[in-house]
C-alpha cells in the first residue's frame, strides 16, 4: 500500500469519525469552551495513537537490526572456524531483506561447519585405530576445532600413509610369523615368551604393528634361524662322529643308512637317537680299540697320500709308529692328526685336486710313453693306436699349460697364506723335474731291458 493511499484512507475513516463525533456533540448540546475541549481531546488522543504506532514499529526495526547484529556476530566466528573470508551483504538491501540474506549464509556456513566435522569426526576414528595398531603419532589437529578443507585433506593423506604402512607392516609380519612358525616346528620348540606367543600364537589381527614390535620380530627370526642353524651344526657334527666312528669300527653301510633313514628333523628325539648311537659306538670302540687303531692309521696313510707328505715326516709321527700299543691315547694322537690333515686339505681343496689332476695326466702320459715305446704295439691293436697316439699328443700339450697355471697358482697361495707349499716335502716345480727324471730313467731302463734280451 503507498504513501498517499493511506494518507487518503486515513483521511476518510477521520472525516467520518469527525463527522459522526461533531453529530454527536451538536445533538448532545455542549457548549463551545467544552466543544474545543474535546476537539482538542480528539487531536490528542490522535497523536497519542500515531506515536505509539512509530515507537512500536521503531521498536519492530531496532529488533530486525539487533538480530542482524546478532547473526553478523555468529557469521564473524563461523566464517574464523572455517578459515573464510567474512561474509559482506549488499548495502543496499533492506532490513528485512538483509536479515533473510545473512540468516540463509549462517545456514549454509553451519551447515558447512557441521559436514567438517562430521567428516574430521570421522577420519579420526580411522586415523585412531591405525596409530594404536602401529603406535604411530596422530596428526596434530584438535577434534575441537573447525578443521579447514587443507587440514581435511592432509590428514586424509596422513590416514593413506598409515594404512599402507599397516599393510606393508603386516605383509611383513605374517611372512616372518609363518617362517618363524615352520623353523620352530622344524626344532621341536614353541613359544615360550609373552611377545613369542603374541606373535605367533595369537590371532595375527592383534598383534600390535609398531616399529619396536616389528624389530623385535625380525630380531626373533634371526634368532630361530640361529637356532636352526646351530641345531643343524650340532647334527652335523654328530652325523660325523658317527660316520667317523663307523670307519674305525668298519660298519657296513646297510647298518648306517638303516640308522640315519629316519634321523633327518631337528627334534629332540633326533638328538637323543643320535647322543645315544654315538655313545654306544664310543663303548663299542673301547672295546674293539685294535681294531679302532688298525682302521685310524690306514686313513691317516690316506691322508698323507692325499696331502703329498713325505716319508720323513710320516716317520715322526709316534701315534703312527706305535707298535702292539691300543689306547686312547693313540687314538686320540691320531685323529688330531688325521684331523689336522683333513681341515688343512679341506681349505685348500682347490689347489691339490689340481696337483692330482697334474699327477694323473702325468701317469696317463707315462704309460701312453710305454706304449708306444712297445715293439709290439702294432700286433692286433686296429684303431685303439692311432687313438692313443692323438691322446698322447694332447697330454704333451696340455701338460706345460697345466704346470705354469700350477705354479701361479701355487706363487698366490704361498702369498695369501705366508707359507711354503710343498709336495713331498719340496718345491712344486723342483717335483716336476724329478718326475720327469723318474719317468727318463724309466725309459732308460726299460731300454737296456729290451737291448739286453
Amino acid at each position: 500500500m503507498g504513501k498517499h493511499h493511506l494518507s487518503d484512507l486515513l483521511k476518510k475513516v477521520i472525516d467520518e469519525s469527525l463527522e459522526q463525533l461533531i453529530g454527536l456533540w451538536e445533538e448532545i448540546g455542549f457548549p463551545e469552551e467544552q466543544l474545543d475541549e474535546r476537539c482538542n481531546s480528539v487531536v490528542r488522543h490522535v497523536e497519542n495513537l500515531f506515536e505509539e504506532m512509530v515507537q512500536q514499529e521503531a521498536s519492530v526495526r531496532d529488533g530486525l537490526v539487533n538480530k542482524i547484529k546478532d547473526i553478523g556476530e555468529k557469521l564473524k566466528v563461523l566464517s574464523k572456524e572455517l578459515s573464510l573470508p567474512l561474509y559482506q551483504p549488499d548495502p543496499k538491501l533492506k532490513i528485512l531483506q538483509c536479515r533473510k540474506d545473512l540468516h540463509l549464509k549462517l545456514e549454509a556456513l553451519t551447515k558447512q561447519k557441521h559436514t567438517r566435522m562430521v567428516a574430521l569426526k570421522k577420519l579420526l576414528d580411522q586415523e585412531q585405530v591405525l596409530c594404536d595398531r602401529l603406535k604411530a603419532k596422530t596428526y596434530p589437529i584438535s577434534s575441537n576445532c573447525v578443521p579447514s578443507d587443507n587440514q581435511l585433506w592432509e590428514l586424509e593423506k596422513h590416514i593413506e600413509t598409515l594404512q599402507a604402512e599397516q599393510e606393508k607392516r603386516f605383509a611383513t609380519f605374517i611372512i616372518i610369523r609363518e617362517q618363524v612358525q615352520e623353523v620352530m616346528k622344524e626344532i621341536d620348540t614353541t613359544a615360550s615368551t609373552a611377545f613369542e606367543r603374541q606373535a605367533l600364537v595369537e590371532d595375527e589381527s592383534q598383534f600390535i604393528l609398531s616399529s619396536e614390535n616389528m624389530s623385535a620380530l625380525t630380531d626373533l627370526q634371526v634368532e630361530v634361524n640361529d637356532r636352526k642353524m646351530k641345531a643343524e651344526e650340532k647334527m652335523q657334527s654328530m652325523k660325523n662322529r658317527l660316520n667317523l666312528l663307523w670307519n674305525r669300527l668298519e660298519t657296513p653301510d646297510q647298518t648306517r643308512e638303516e640308522f640315519l633313514a629316519d634321523k633327518v628333523s631337528l627334534t629332540q628325539d633326533t638328538f637323543t637317537a643320535l647322543t645315544e648311537e654315538i655313545t654306544r659306538l664310543e663303548a663299542l670302540k673301547h672295546s674293539q680299540m685294535e681294531k679302532v687303531c688298525v682302521s685310524m692309521k690306514r686313513e691317516l696313510e690316506q691322508w698323507w697320500d692325499v696331502c703329498f707328505i713325505p716319508k720323513e715326516q710320516r716317520d715322526e709321527c709316534k701315534s703312527y709308529k706305535t707298535e702292539g700299543v691300543f689306547t686312547d691315547a693313540v687314538v686320540d694322537a691320531l685323529e688330531t692328526e688325521i684331523g689336522r690333515l683333513q681341515a688343512f686339505y679341506q681349505r685348500h681343496e682347490s689347489l691339490y685336486s689340481q696337483v692330482k689332476q697334474w699327477e694323473q695326466l702325468l701317469e696317463e702320459f707315462t704309460v701312453l710313453e710305454k706304449k708306444a715305446n712297445d715293439p709290439n704295439r702294432y700286433n692286433n691293436r686296429g684303431g685303439a693306436l692311432l687313438q692313443e697316439e692323438k691322446t698322447r699328443k694332447r697330454i704333451m700339450k696340455d701338460l706345460p699349460k697345466l704346470e705354469a697355471n700350477l705354479e701361479e697358482l701355487i706363487k698366490k697361495w704361498e702369498e695369501e697364506q705366508n707359507l711354503k707349499f710343498v709336495i713331498y716335502g719340496m718345491a712344486f716345480s723342483d717335483y716336476v723335474v724329478k718326475r720327469y727324471e723318474q719317468i727318463k730313467e724309466e725309459k732308460e731302463r726299460e731300454k737296456e731291458q729290451r737291448v739286453s734280451i
